[in-house]
């Protein structure tokens, strides 16, 4: 057992579920630490009152078989201090459900203490095996402690498996020293209650030293050093003095909060900017019968509240203040503000409650605009008008691809702005879309600069040396072809001509830039009607070469195809050309388009003249240009034709990003020319642009070509493959947790860069996890394929109405009405004065509210239905005895707020009433033929009802003076008790011994003890219980000098119980002896004398009955 050198009661229950017996309560007076221990065994005693100042230093340790445990410890003016070892345990081999403790002081002047010296704790109680709750009250007394470390009070569950719950009460208690206040172990969490009322703790230090502290469960602070205040239970005390070295003794002070009261004060939520503010009422209750006066209303946050209303105010007993008015101020940020009501009487200040008011962000609409712009021109930017809000603004710029970008674009095209002004100090998150248009600039050609005008087809390099426009491009545009004005007979001479100006599509100036009108421009040229062929192609059989060269150089034994003569206008000359040879050449003719060279000699040249006719260019009927010849050279080659091979043709490959050839090993026959030096060239075919040596790496389709050079005069030689790169399929990650909101279309939700919607005009229109089309496009479509069709899944949130409905008596709000699925709605409910929920149904089902307040999770249409009851309050009538008074109705009844009750009260006969109290005030008065009325109930009664036995006739000691009806006197004011033992004893002072007086009177109702008339000092006598017992101290009567004294009783009903005793020194001990009687023969010798005297009275009144009889007779 670890020392405890405090003061601690330690008890240690063991059992399990017991019921405790019923017994009136029995107290007793204890003047030591012996008769402590002996009444603290005596489980038959429940109230142990301290007659006397003790140390108590012992150990003890009692078994019991008893279902219950109850001690109550009564100060009673006295002090017990402690400054070594006590144990005090207790064992139960029974069950039991309940424990409670009480320390109280009864004395007037409330001075009772507990002093320890000790570092541990003061007072501490064990329980083991309790299943329901601990009960501790602490009503009045003084605890001190003169020393660090330990706690004043700990409470302690010294069973694992099981936690009982733990009420602690500290009511008019004054503790001082340097210990914590309270530790608990093992306890119920949920089921802690401390409560405090004219509560007052003094320490050296706070902080830490006013912890509630649970060695097992963290139990927080109940001070917060931060704000200087202390809370508990809800109820906020400050004015504390948190510094050590101050002067000021730090102390917490916690006046009575019983006597005034605030109804609860439910204020409504009101969105930012609000412009009215509503008052509510401060209806302050005064509890007591007396009347109050309130002097002042502090609010603990004056910035957000005010009080209306004139102070001082008077409050009667019993009764409201409803005059009284709060409110939020105006101009308040969104938020939650709360302020303590506290009212200050005289120089008492009592806590009352808090308000609290909800302001919450208000909701926006600016106006958004964005202005078109012309490409080139000064870009517009967003304009926001009308925005109070200092949230944070964010531009999503999406282009009618579906991507989008927070930079604002520059590309000509119809946009989309979406604007988000984030939520702000008080304001709602808003956001909106609005379309702008950046339009392609306008080009217009101002001025063409062209060196050669020689305009015939013998020159069709002409070339146009500059463009100027009405915007600052370069590099924009080439001559499509230069045609004469129509009629303007540009056959000879000079004369004007359109140039005609287009945009190059390959560098994307058109996504910029459009002309306006026919996009031409008239200009002077030269004309000529010679007819210049500008590209003449000859094909060597079997067409593996081309040639460009007027004078061309072929092999023996090839055949020449003519391919194509183009003008400077891209038409097609071969069908008015045709050809022959300058001479006779030997093994050469022409066939068709066709030149056979057969066995021509080496080194020979042959001359081709090419023959134009004449040709209407515009079809006019009029012929623009004439017959023209053109001679060609062909020089004849001595050079063996080798065969190329070793490559695989038309492969096809996957784009990867690598270069990509056919494989294999290309080999030349007889390895006649090394395969390195062989001619590579790549071209791509079919629509894909490419000529390079080296190998492709986009998808596409290409030859390469392998060729033995030109150069080469020994050898010829050429061979070509085809092969195919693929696009592939791109890897994605598929979107996930997307959110719609139904009758939104798709295009409201964002998705991730390269998705786009299928239809982004489609609009949800069913709740739940729907399915919808998006596409992938890939940033590189070269190479990779567009993903149409991907499904993809969309939790589509509903919209849903919340319908509060009430039946009278009160209201019911929602804080919205239109709710997002998933979002959390408060519901409030305010019953009129004198009014409390009935019922709550919430879409049809009945659901328990908890301080009229109802939060739901909305996904669904939600109805709530409420219905109102007038309040109850319980009229309780207790401690009566039915066989002494009759109580309509008895026990615990409920009436409703504002009705009126009759409550019948007759006593019963050989009883008379005492009292009558209402919730402690004396209403005895109002009793009215048998019934007391209880008038606009509004609060719960405790109705006590004391009554008294009439008591028989006092007998007379003596008869009085007789009167003729032989009348018996009564004693009107006071009840008469008798020493039943002990009575005209004589005591020998030289025994050592007290003396006991036994009277028939309630232990419960002794007063005081007089001698000789004086009023006997406590300290000389002890009084104990059965009925009243009365111990005078030998050490008292050994100051009393020989003789014959008188002894009186007092009760607290008025009655009083009288006798005599004689104190015999030991010099008079010789008196006994001569009488040969010991004491105890004296003692019975004076009961036979009682007899004596009381048959002689009884024969007297028989004798005085006949007596008035026989005269009735006569």
């Amino acid at each position: 057992m670890k020392k405890t050198i405090n003061f601690i009661v330690t008890f240690l229950v063991m059992g399990i579920l017991g019921v405790s017996s019923i017994y009136a309560e029995t107290s007793q007076l204890v003047n030591n630490e012996s008769e402590f221990i002996k009444a603290l065994s005596d489980f038959n005693i429940d109230i142990i009152k301290l007659n006397d100042n003790f140390v108590y230093n012992s150990s003890f340790v009692q078994s019991t078989n008893n279902s219950s445990y109850k001690k109550t410890i009564d100060l009673n003016g006295y002090t017990i201090s402690s400054n070594s070892k006590m144990e005090f345990s207790i064992y139960s081999a029974v069950s039991y459900d309940n424990f409670e403790f009480v320390m109280t002081d009864s004395s007037t002047l409330k001075n009772g203490k507990i002093v320890s010296t000790s570092s541990e704790n003061v007072i501490g109680i064990w329980v083991y095996n309790l299943t329901n709750k601990l009960t501790v009250k602490l009503d009045n007394g003084i605890y001190e402690s003169n020393n660090t470390g330990g706690r004043f009070f700990l409470f302690a569950n010294g069973t694992e498996a099981n936690r009982p719950g733990l009420d602690v009460s500290f009511k008019n208690t004054n503790i001082s020293g340097k210990h914590r206040l309270v530790s608990t172990q093992k306890f119920n969490i949920n089921e802690i209650n401390i409560s405090l009322d004219n509560f007052e703790y003094k320490a050296a230090s706070l902080g830490t030293n006013v912890a509630l502290v649970d060695y097992n469960t963290p139990f927080s602070s109940l001070f917060d050093s931060s704000k200087n205040d202390l809370y508990i239970n809800d109820v906020l005390h400050t004015n504390l003095n948190d510094d050590a070295s101050s002067a000021v003794e730090n102390s917490i002070k916690i006046k009575s909060k019983t006597q005034l009261t605030l109804d609860p004060v439910s204020m409504l939520d009101k969105e930012y900017g609000y412009l009215t503010s509503d008052q509510y009422d401060l209806n302050i209750r005064n509890n007591h019968s007396t009347s109050i006066s309130i002097d002042n209303i502090i609010l603990s946050n004056t910035s957000a509240f005010e009080v209306i209303g004139t102070l001082p105010q008077t409050i009667a007993g019993n009764s409201s203040n409803n005059t009284l008015k709060i409110k939020a101020k105006l101009g308040l940020n969104s938020g939650t503000y709360s302020t303590n009501i506290t009212v200050k009487v005289g120089s008492n200040e009592y806590y009352l409650g808090t308000v609290t008011f909800f302001v919450s962000k208000a909701t926006i609409n600016p106006t958004i605009t964005m202005n078109n712009w012309t490409y080139g021109d000064t870009a517009s930017t967003p304009t926001i008008i009308d925005n109070p809000s200092d949230g944070a603004k964010t531009y999503q710029y999406k282009d009618s691809t579906g991507e989008t970008s927070t930079v604002r674009p520059e590309k000509p095209g119809t946009y989309e702005l979406k604007v988000t002004i984030a939520e702000g100090t008080n304001h709602k998150t808003f956001t909106k879309t609005i379309n702008f248009t950046i339009y392609k600039k306008e080009l217009s050609i101002s001025d063409v600069l062209i060196s050669n005008k020689i305009y015939n087809y013998s020159n069709p390099a002409l070339t146009v040396d500059q463009v100027s426009y009405n915007a600052n491009v370069s590099n924009v545009t080439y001559v499509r072809h230069i045609v004469p004005k129509s009629g303007s007979g540009l056959f000879v001479g000079t004369g004007t001509a359109l140039v005609y100006i287009a945009i190059k599509t390959e560098n994307e100036y058109s996504e910029y830039y459009y002309f306006s009108g026919d996009n031409t421009v008239e200009i002077v040229v030269e004309a000529s009607y010679n007819i210049v062929p500008t590209n003449i192609n000859f094909i060597i059989a079997p067409g593996n070469d081309n040639e460009t060269n007027t004078t061309l150089f072929v092999n023996r034994n090839s055949e020449l195809n003519l391919l194509s003569i183009f003008d400077l206008n891209e038409t097609t000359l071969k069908d008015r050309v045709t050809y022959s040879l300058l001479g006779p050449y030997p093994g050469v003719n022409i066939s068709g388009k066709k030149l056979i060279i057969e066995n021509s000699a080496p080194s020979q040249t042959i001359g081709v003249r090419l023959i134009f006719s004449s040709y209407d260019i515009n079809g006019d009927g009029q012929v623009e240009f004439y017959d023209k010849t053109q001679d060609v050279f062909i020089k004849i080659l001595d050079k063996e034709e080798l065969i190329i091979s070793g490559l695989n043709d038309n492969e096809v490959f996957d784009y990867d990003g690598n270069p990509k050839m056919p494989s294999g090993t290309i080999t030349v026959e007889g390895d006649k020319v090394i395969a390195s030096e062989l001619e590579v060239i790549y071209n791509g075919i079919d629509g894909t642009s490419y000529n390079s040596t080296s190998a492709p790496v986009n998808a596409g389709k290409y030859t390469v070509t392998y060729k033995i050079s030109d150069s080469n005069v020994t050898y010829s030689g050429t061979v070509t493959y085809n092969f195919v790169i693929n696009k592939i399929n791109p890897t994605y990650t598929l979107p996930t947790n997307l959110i719609g909101i139904k009758n939104n279309s798709l295009d409201t939700i964002v998705l991730p860069s390269g998705f786009v919607w299928k239809n982004p005009s489609e609009v949800m229109n069913a709740e739940g996890t729907k399915v919808f089309l998006v596409k992938y496009v890939p940033t590189d479509l070269d190479n990779y394929n567009q993903i149409e069709d991907i499904n993809i899944e969309v939790y589509v949130k509903g919209i849903y109405n919340v319908v509060t409905n009430s039946s009278g008596n009160g209201t019911v709000t929602a804080s919205i009405s239109d709710v997002l699925e998933g979002t959390k709605v408060k519901i409030e409910f305010t019953p009129n004065l004198g009014y409390v929920i009935d019922k709550v149904f919430v879409n049809g089902v009945n659901v328990l509210i908890t301080n009229n307040k109802l939060n739901i999770d909305v996904y669904e249409n939600i109805e709530i239905n409420v219905s109102y009851k007038k309040e109850l309050f319980s009229i309780n009538v207790i401690k009566f005895d039915s066989n002494q008074v009759s109580i309509t109705p008895s026990g615990i009844t409920y009436e409703e707020y504002g009705s009126n009750k009759d409550i019948t009260i007759k006593v019963k006969d050989g009883y008379k009433l005492l009292s009558i109290k209402v919730n402690g005030v004396d209403k005895t008065s109002e009793l009215v033929d048998n019934k007391l009325t209880l008038t606009n109930i509004i609060t719960n009664y405790t109705i006590e009802v004391s009554v008294k036995k009439i008591l028989a006739p006092v007998i007379p000691k003596e008869p009085e003076e007789e009167s003729d009806e032989n009348e018996i006197k009564t004693n009107e004011n006071i009840e008469n008790y008798y020493v039943i033992e002990g009575s005209n004893q004589e005591i020998l002072t030289y025994k050592d011994k007290p003396a006991n007086f036994k009277i028939n009177a309630d232990y419960k109702l002794f007063l005081n003890v007089y001698v000789n008339g004086q009023l006997l000092d406590p300290s000389n006598y002890v009084v104990s219980s059965g009925s009243t017992v009365v111990t005078l101290k030998d050490s008292y009567l050994k100051t009393l000098p020989k003789g014959e004294y008188s002894l009186k009783v007092t009760f607290k009903d008025g009655g009083e119980a009288k006798t005599n005793f004689t104190i015999i020194k030991e010099t008079d001990e010789e008196q006994i002896v001569d009488k040969n009687e010991t004491p105890e023969e004296i003692k019975k010798s004076n009961y036979t004398m009682y007899y004596i005297i009381f048959g002689s009275i009884l024969a007297l009144i028989i004798i005085l009955v006949l007596i008035n009889k026989s005269k009735e007779d006569e």
